[in-house]
């Protein structure tokens, strides 16, 4: 991306955008610990420190920040840093850092982590690092200025059962029903207003009767607390051709 030039600020135009919204935020690099102005430091949402942690300084490159994050009142703050040694075979270990990161509310992010491969394959979800954290933890804050996507309401199995989906089709007959005998009766007569009814009631039961052979297998698999997963599973295809029949 192309950088922009303002005083002591390399400003960076950055466009989010996610499964849920949009914004238009502005990344600012400064290298001068200074406050820039008024302004700027109303408008900051997160900070990202970047250090060495082999270093014979240690955290007071760091430190000598807090003064100016102070009026920043930043909601992000990210410590940065390639990686963090675990011992203390250095003036700085990993311990120490993530201790100052919880006393003055950071997030460390390495951007290369030692993995161990043994210890990742027994978990069920991989944490995400480098980069990528980074990324992530920008787009988790909610910026003053996003814009919401359009998001259609989910059909729900709850409402399925409960008559969510069916609801709606029994509105569209009784409404129908409401309406047909009226029109119908000036032209045809009463006789096509009661067949339309009949329809319609008979709509109406295979539904309710389809809702009752759905909703207690439903309720019995999902309020058993010894059916695990893989039953559960077993059962989906079962609920899915019974749904399939409904009108």
């Amino acid at each position: 991306p192309s950088v922009k030039q303002c005083e002591d600020l390399n400003i960076y135009d950055w466009h989010i955008n996610t499964k849920y919204y949009e914004a238009d935020v502005r990344l600012c690099s400064k290298s001068d610990k200074t406050l820039s102005t008024p302004e700027f430091a109303s408008s900051v949402e997160g900070v990202v420190i970047f250090f060495e942690p082999q270093s014979p300084r240690g955290l007071e490159p760091v430190n000598e920040w807090m003064p100016f994050l102070e009026e920043y009142e930043a909601e992000v703050k990210i410590l940065v840093c390639n990686r963090c040694p675990e011992t203390s075979t250095s003036l700085l270990s990993k311990l120490k850092v993530q201790e100052w990161c919880v006393k003055e509310g950071f997030e460390l992010i390495e951007l290369q982590p030692l993995v161990d491969e043994e210890w990742d394959k027994e978990q069920d979800f991989i944490e995400t690092c480098g980069v990528d954290r980074i990324i992530q933890a920008l787009q988790a804050h909610v910026w003053p200025n996003l814009v919401l996507k359009e998001r259609r309401d989910p059909t729900t199995m709850a409402g399925l059962w409960h008559g969510g989906f069916c609801k709606s089709t029994v509105t569209d007959h009784d409404s129908h029903s409401t309406r047909t005998p009226r029109d119908q009766s000036e032209n045809n007569g009463q006789n096509s207003s009661e067949v339309c009814e009949d329809q319609d009631q008979n709509t109406r039961e295979h539904t309710r009767r389809t809702l009752d052979n759905i909703e207690p297998a439903a309720e019995e698999l999902l309020n058993d607390e010894t059916t695990d997963f893989c039953d559960l599973f077993s059962q989906l295809p079962m609920m899915k051709e019974r749904a399939s029949s409904m009108p």
